[in-house]
């Protein structure tokens, strides 16, 4: 059974090549522009994501501050968060920390090479 992702990515480039990216190795897919959105959609999935993939710069809620939301509700906190982010290293890092997120990537100019290792390490991390 394929496994199910949300990824909260404001970003329409970078939605359109993970879309294209993750659905190559089987993964289904749900979008969410924001936090917020992405929150709601989280909770009223019948089925939980197997995993999250979160960007931390996204419009009004951080994505940090919804991987801390996420990592402290009952219904949330087991799910698996990979954060995909171009913020500095050390903000990154710091995200994680805070969240509980399992690993991160850092997004740069060859988006290909990033996506391969975030599937990289979503198969680690979800099989």
């Amino acid at each position: 059974m394929p496994k199910t992702l949300v990824v909260v990515e404001d970003s329409q480039f970078a939605r359109a090549i993970l879309s294209k990216e993750l659905k190559k190795h089987g993964f289904n897919i749900v979008f969410a522009e924001d936090a917020e959105s992405g929150h709601i959609q989280i909770l009223q999935m019948e089925t939980k994501p197997d995993l999250i993939i979160l960007d931390l710069n996204l419009p009004a809620l951080e994505g940090e501050d919804l991987g801390i939301m996420l990592s402290g509700m009952d219904e949330t906190e087991g799910i698996p968060i990979v954060i995909f982010s171009a913020k500095p290293e050390e903000e990154i890092k710091r995200a994680v920390e805070l969240s509980g997120a399992r690993d991160y990537v850092r997004k740069d100019q060859d988006m290909k090479s990033c996506i391969a290792q975030l599937v990289k390490k979503i198969k680690t991390i979800i099989g």
